[in-house]
């Protein structure tokens, strides 16, 4: 017979499945393995209190989703009733200007016809307010330039008028 090495069975006999001689160290990693996965699953637990936390949060978060597909649910109803009320506007106006006898009351006329005699009149308010806006930006311009010119003067006027009292006060002077 063939020896093992230590810790391993002995290889089978020739003639003889393998099949139970493979058992033996799938047990021993089995064996091996073992305390590493409980080490590893034990380093991971959380406390009582930790583990209440993420109950709440998850049972607050339930019931807020909860009430968001309520709302949500709700929502859809409201905008399945107004594409209904929609599309029965538009199969309206669809059958109205397909038949081309839409008819205007004549009150309905007359307002019209009022409404835009007055936008005219707006219009023609704002065509000459939009003028004189015009005419006063002008205005406004030519006058920051004359007002600059006339500044300009003046300072050289003060300066000259300046200089005529220093050349006074020393003929003054010499005069004396």
């Amino acid at each position: 017979m063939r020896s093992a090495a230590p810790g391993f069975p002995a290889p089978p006999a020739p003639g003889r499945r393998c099949g139970r001689s493979l058992r033996a160290p799938a047990r021993a990693v089995r064996a091996a393995v073992l305390p590493l996965v409980l080490t590893a699953a034990l380093a991971g637990c959380i406390t009582e209190e930790e583990l209440a936390q993420v109950s709440s949060d998850r049972d607050r978060w339930k019931k807020n989703a909860g009430v968001l597909e309520e709302e949500n649910k709700k929502l859809r109803d409201v905008l399945d009733q107004w594409r209904q009320a929609h599309n029965a506007m538009q199969a309206r106006v669809n059958k109205l200007s397909a038949s081309k006898t839409f008819v205007i009351p004549t009150a309905t006329k007359e307002e019209l016809a009022s409404l835009k005699a007055r936008l005219g009149r707006y219009e023609d308010e704002l065509a000459t307010l939009e003028g004189k806006t015009q005419t006063l930006e002008q205005d406004r311009d030519t006058f920051r330039n004359w007002y600059n010119i006339y500044k300009q003067r003046y300072q050289k006027a003060v300066l000259r008028e300046q200089r005529l009292q220093r050349k006074s006060r020393v003929y003054a002077r010499m005069v004396r």
